[in-house]
């Protein structure tokens, strides 16, 4: 009894004293809002990049979106034969397709993601560094006949005959899913 006491007589001298008591309830209060609340930053996308490729050209865009509209970032790499499409047949325009989505939240982790399969154009960009793609060396040394014929079949040919045309340039395309 003696120790209960005490505690009781403590406890008023801290009442007077005007510290204040914290209560239980309290401390599991906030500490609950706070995980509440990383875990909202931690699913919460802040930044998505979309990553697209054009079909006929194999010209990539990437754009970065970042949340409440801090800003927007977007960088388009042209490829040889993009360029020699701008100089031959100044009326077209690409036709992007999207080949990835990237949302990432305030701290850089990965929230979602998927991708497309790329495009059979694709194939022909892919070179170890400094060293020309398929696509380059295409376009170079090609006829311009040659270089329409294939432009002709990457935009109105199937699915079978871009691929038979990406593998006649030199490359082995990736099959769809």
């Amino acid at each position: 009894m003696h120790e209960v006491s005490a505690d009781n007589s403590r406890l008023r001298d801290r009442e007077r004293s005007g510290q204040p008591r914290v209560r239980w309830w309290w401390l599991a209060f906030v500490g609950i809002a706070g995980l509440v609340l990383l875990a909202g930053v931690l699913a919460v996308p802040f930044t998505s990049t979309i990553r697209r490729m054009d079909p006929v050209t194999g010209a990539t865009a990437e754009q970065r979106n970042v949340m409440f509209g801090g800003g927007v970032y977007r960088k388009k790499e042209p490829t040889a034969l993009s360029r020699w499409l701008a100089e031959h047949d100044p009326v077209y325009r690409p036709s992007w397709v999207s080949v990835s989505v990237r949302r990432r939240n305030v701290f850089g982790g990965l929230v979602s993601f998927y991708d497309d399969p790329p495009p059979a154009v694709a194939a022909l960009n892919a070179s170890p560094p400094g060293w020309a793609s398929p696509l380059e060396v295409f376009v170079g040394s090609a006829s311009e006949g040659r270089i329409r014929e294939f432009v002709a079949i990457m935009r109105r040919g199937g699915e079978a005959e871009r691929f038979a045309a990406v593998k006649a340039v030199g490359a082995q395309p990736r099959s769809p899913r």
